[in-house]
């Protein structure tokens, strides 16, 4: 399989000439703005981890740091130009017919990606059903950009139009199997099981994979519990409900943005963007405690604003009632809530020393309120039942001695340097491009605040911490998470990049086109990749691992547990979640794919034992003992030629 490392060359000269080419046209007046300072130091960081793909990369870092240089260099080229713009004018003049051409066009959408879905194959999504979903999405920004808004009412029909595509997106792959898609989902769903049998906050004792840990942070289970109960729902349909609280919370985000730029248009394409960022897509379709914890991040970042204005106190009593409910519902959240509300008030204490001659005096967070949140969440993270604290820091030094190496990588993986696994980043890369102009725009002389700066610092450092842990191979705090919760903030960047960009074209026919690339191709990546595609990979199935089991997959491997009293051998995700975690099989009689030294199957670790092959193995990795891996035709073949089927659903089997 071809490794995406033998690309780096290509990239630091290509990234060269970019950037090269496109200083020649920079006007080289005085730098010492702090735009163009940052933009200069943006440039040479980028270059700089460009050339440091040579020692350590992975697929995000290796277009990444291209795309900070050259994106820094594109604003330096036209900052003259961007900074002219008033990203509050009309960017399109349109008639009624053409409006409303594009409202039904719209429409039309929504029921043809509907009908699509219906007609699809079962536990599969079709090509063309991410396309519909990405033109219909793209209409919508278009339209969003064309309309003048006179009343509240018209915008209250936009936050609509985007919740209705958002929801039908999520809904399409959550309900495309009946059990869990992903892994965490098994184990919540579990939880809730026992709370709703035990009729209180309680588990079976001795149950493997399904520990005290929630007990102890109970609340988004007892969200799912309650609406369980009032509903007559399912489990599964009752976490659905759950996970369109994280849907719904991007109105927040469209609020943020509104107190920040008092700016409609910009405010609905940040939460367009939002509900279209893959994992925030992701953490709606595979729905845990997190899900439930990002979206009460998003309201405790709109109440921090609400607690500056004219009704202080209302808005500082809710937020402290937040700080308590995100505390006792995920740790993960509340760990970064924390460290947001920490850089928010260094950024607004940075700012207040930096401009002086500014009236915003008072920080955007008391010093008060970051001590209130650390003394809540303190005290319940050393909980003797559960010590978050004592786990989290024991962990850490753990890995600072055994793991922690600068720039290397410790996986035997077969997949994780293909080449495709580039196509995953792109609708990343495409919101950091816009993001980063839209950043530097925001800390330039003219347009910098309190609240950009404070909020720019807080999303650079949650960023520098998300990618600092992995360069350095220490993974203790979860960093491919984070984020989920920067994108929260990150959007109003975006959004404000993706005007600048679309303004530096004169014709509407140019805009147009640019805003149409921009939102079908980010949606189309963001909608399509590793995070939110598990179930129907257009693209690189070969490093998508396939997180959905079928009907027919499940009855093999209930007859097996019910029937088979030895080991079973079978891929991690396999042994984990439908056998240990939903069918209860001790995991002292299960095994995961053994691997050699090399990485290679061991198999006589495996001789004498039941092996369970799922048929998607053959073009999807698994997670075998140590690494993940895409076993492909050879480890069919061997066990065609070394053990019997005993067992066939079609879609899995059963060897012994």
């Amino acid at each position: 399989m071809e490794s995406f490392e033998n690309l780096t060359p290509y990239i630091i000269f290509f990234t060269i000439i970019i950037s090269g080419l496109i200083a020649l046209g920079i006007d080289r007046k005085s730098i010492w703005t702090v735009d163009k300072v940052v933009a200069v130091l943006g440039f040479f960081f980028g270059i700089f981890m460009t050339f440091m793909n040579t020692r350590y990369t992975s697929n995000e870092l290796l277009l990444l740091s291209p795309i900070i240089a050259v994106s820094s260099m594109f604003y330096l080229r036209y900052r003259d130009k961007i900074l002219k713009n008033d990203i509050k004018v009309t960017m399109f003049e349109v008639n009624k017919k053409t409006l409303n051409l594009i409202q039904i066009s719209y429409w039309l959408l929504i029921t043809a990606s509907l009908i699509t879905y219906y007609q699809s194959l079962p536990y599969y999504r079709s090509e063309t059903f991410f396309i519909i979903i990405s033109a219909c999405v793209s209409l919508l920004g278009i339209e969003i950009l064309l309309v003048n808004f006179t009343n509240e009412l018209q915008i209250f029909e936009y936050i609509i139009k985007i919740l209705l595509v958002s929801t039908i997106l999520r809904a399409s792959s959550y309900f495309v199997s009946s059990f869990p898609i992903g892994s965490d989902p098994w184990a919540h769903a579990e939880y809730i099981k026992s709370f709703l049998y035990y009729h209180s906050i309680a588990i079976a004792p001795g149950r493997d994979f399904i520990h005290q840990y929630y007990v102890s942070y109970p609340v988004s289970h007892l969200f799912v519990v309650a609406t369980s109960l009032i509903s007559n729902f399912g489990i599964k349909e009752s976490m659905f409900i759950m996970g369109m609280i994280l849907t719904l919370s991007s109105v927040f985000t469209y609020l943020i943005v509104k107190n920040i730029t008092n700016d409609s248009k910009i405010s609905l394409i940040s939460m367009l963007l939002l509900n279209f960022a893959d994992l925030h897509i992701q953490w709606g379709i595979e729905i845990i405690a997190m899900s439930f914890g990002v979206a009460l991040y998003t309201i405790i970042m709109y109440l921090i604003l609400g607690a500056t204005g004219n009704k202080k106190v209302i808005y500082a009593s809710m937020l402290v009632l937040y700080f308590f409910v995100i505390t006792w519902t995920h740790t993960i959240s509340a760990f970064i809530t924390l460290i947001s509300i920490g850089t928010l008030y260094i950024g607004s204490e940075i700012y207040k020393k930096a401009y002086k001659y500014q009236r915003e005096n008072s920080s955007l967070i008391t010093f008060t309120a970051f001590l209130l949140i650390a003394t809540i969440m303190i005290y319940h993270w050393i909980d003797p039942k559960y010590p978050f604290l004592g786990k989290i820091c024991i962990g850490l030094i753990n890995t600072l001695f055994s793991e922690a190496k600068f720039l290397v990588d410790h996986t035997m993986s077969n997949i994780v340097n293909s080449i495709w696994m580039l196509p995953i980043t792109f609708g990343f890369l495409i919101y950091t491009f816009c993001g980063i102009i839209g950043s530097l725009y925001s800390i330039s002389e003219n347009h910098i605040s309190k609240k950009y700066f404070s909020f720019l610092f807080m999303v650079t450092t949650l960023y520098i911490l998300r990618y600092s842990f992995p360069i350095f191979g220490m993974n203790n705090i979860i960093p491919e998470r984070w984020p989920s919760f920067i994108y929260v903030i990150f959007v109003l960047f975006i959004s404000i990049g993706f005007y600048n960009v679309i303004l530096l074209f004169k014709s509407e026919k140019q805009r147009t086109a640019i805003a149409l690339i921009f939102l079908l191709t980010s949606t189309f990546f963001m909608t399509t990749n590793l995070a939110t595609n598990k179930d129907s990979p257009i693209y690189g199935e070969e490093v998508i691992q396939r997180y959905v089991w079928t009907e027919s997959e499940m009855s093999l491997y209930r007859n097996i547990n019910l029937h088979y009293d030895n080991i079973i051998v079978a891929d991690k995700q396999t042994a984990i979640r439908p056998f240990s975690t939903y069918f209860q099989r001790n995991k002292k009689k299960m095994m995961y794919y053994p691997q050699l030294e090399d990485g290679n199957i061991d198999w006589n670790s495996m001789s004498g034992n039941l092996i369970v092959w799922r048929e998607s193995s053959l073009k999807r990795p698994v997670n075998c003992d140590k690494s993940e891996m895409l076993l492909g035709t050879g480890f069919k073949n061997s066990l065609d030629d070394e053990y019997s089927c005993v067992f066939y659903s079609g879609e899995a089997r059963a060897f012994i």
